[in-house]
């Protein structure tokens, strides 16, 4: 079944999806090299995901902080949710 768009929305995600599908279908034989990959993947998504405190509900939330700053816009202070509920 393909994944729905929305949970590659990120490039954070697109990796994770990434590193999911190597470690299903690479052979038990390159159990060294996707270890190496998953490490490597976490030092970049140390950089892509950055998590925040919601100003109004005081919930952690993890957002993209590469896609904000591409946008030059201020990171989030709100979460999702209440972003919605506004």
């Amino acid at each position: 079944m393909p994944t729905p768009p929305e949970v590659l929305s990120t490039p954070a995600a697109a990796l994770r999806r990434a590193v999911e599908l190597v470690e299903r279908h690479a052979p038990a034989a390159f159990a060294n090299d996707i270890k190496e990959i998953r490490r490597r993947v976490g030092w970049i998504l140390a950089g892509l995901d950055h998590t925040a405190t919601c100003k109004r509900c005081a919930q952690a939330f993890v957002f993209d902080a590469v896609f904000y700053a591409r946008q030059r816009m201020p990171p989030p202070r709100t979460c999702p949710a209440c972003r919605r509920r506004r």
